[in-house]
């Protein structure tokens, strides 16, 4: 969470210490970097509604999680 409050979940990959694939939500569609990675963000971007399901894990369910991680969390560490 920022500081103004406001999220923004992300997904992205890494291979060999590389960036391998990243989601755009913007365009709701998968970026690569390296040659090698073009048949999968392919794969991914044709799939019927994948990009939508992914899109939508990260602006709600992966931010709720992780409020309750924190919250959990918080609680934990305090002495």
């Amino acid at each position: 969470m920022w500081d103004n409050g406001s999220t923004n979940g992300f997904e992205q990959f890494g291979w060999d210490g590389k960036d391998y694939v990243n989601f755009d939500k913007n365009h709701m569609v998968w970026v690569t970097r390296v040659k090698w990675g073009e048949v999968s963000n392919s794969k991914r971007d044709q799939a019927p509604g994948f990009n939508h399901h992914v899109k939508r894990y990260l602006e709600q369910k992966c931010i709720e999680s992780l409020k309750i991680y924190l919250k959990v969390g918080e609680q934990e560490l305090r002495p």
